[in-house]
């Protein structure tokens, strides 16, 4: 029996090693500016260590990757880090994305703007951009948008490339709407 624990303690510590080295090599990637490699650190210790994460996440979107700069963004807008979120920062990244051809973030971007009155132009237009690069989610956003403006129309015409880009919603009411 003692032995048999002294083999699995062994056994722990030799796969603990090498998953430190695996790690290692992944950073001395990361540092030589290889994205691939800060996206996969980042993701290894978002559930570890979300700062060391962020700041993986942040290498990758200084490279002019959209995806470190996405989730650089969700992190931030998570209460992992802190209870008071960096809207400067989050908008900053979700912005950048949206630039770089993110329509998630654009979305998101846009929902961030939509509360207040005087940026309500300025999420619709992130809606239909996003919607332009096929994200179904935002075209079934501006599809309520017309349709609280009685503009049936743009809502049918929104509605169905929210069904087309395969939000299901979408489909299901569209479908409801021939139905009556």
């Amino acid at each position: 029996m003692k032995n048999l624990i002294l083999v699995v303690i062994a056994f722990l510590f030799l796969s603990g090693c090498g998953r430190a080295e695996k790690i290692a090599k992944l950073e001395q990637r990361c540092v030589n500016n290889e994205v691939a490699y800060c996206l996969k650190l980042g993701k290894i210790y978002s559930r570890r260590d979300v700062n060391k994460s962020a700041n993986y996440y942040q290498k990758a979107c200084d490279l002019g990757d959209k995806r470190g700069c996405y989730r650089q963004a969700v992190l931030l807008n998570s209460k992992s880090i802190n209870s008071q979120k960096d809207s400067e920062k989050i908008e900053s990244l979700l912005k950048k994305t949206c630039d770089l051809g993110t329509p998630k973030a654009c979305f998101e971007l846009g929902e961030y703007y939509e509360d207040d009155p005087k940026t309500q132009d300025k999420a619709n237009e992130l809606f239909a951009r996003s919607c332009e690069q096929r994200y179904g989610v935002a075209c079934y956003k501006l599809a309520e948008i017309y349709g609280e403006k009685n503009d049936a129309a743009s809502e049918k015409k929104y509605l169905d490339l929210a069904c087309q880009y395969r939000y299901k919603d979408a489909c299901r009411d569209d479908q409801d709407e021939k139905n009556k």
